[in-house]
């Protein structure tokens, strides 16, 4: 099927639809299905609402917990830095204790 059948069919459907809730008001003529389209529709989305908003609550607290915990990581990444900066250091501190007092032992030996 082409674009064109595609587009036609859309539209059908479109005028379909829009002649249902159209028929439910029935401002101008009788209603011809006897079917309240128009509160079928308000009547499902206003039951819906809450289930969204659930779903909305989940999903906001999922990414609040997701960045709390990567906040967390990052800290203890950061932690670990400078803690191995401060083993770093401290090791070059006692190497150079060390090359100090080996030097204070040849001059002594001299």
């Amino acid at each position: 099927m082409g674009i064109i059948g595609k587009i036609i069919i859309g539209i059908i459907l479109l005028v379909v639809g829009l002649f249902l809730y159209a028929d439910s008001v029935g401002l101008f003529w009788t209603p011809v299905t006897g079917i309240d389209w128009l509160g079928n529709l308000i009547v499902i989305v206003s039951g819906s609402i809450p289930a969204f908003l659930i779903l909305i609550g989940l999903f906001i607290v999922w990414l609040e917990l997701d960045e709390l915990k990567m906040e967390k990581e990052l800290e203890e990444e950061e932690l670990e830095k400078e803690l191995k900066e401060i083993e770093e250091e401290s090791e070059k501190e006692t190497k150079k204790t060390q090359k100090k007092g080996r030097a204070k032992k040849r001059k002594k030996k001299k």
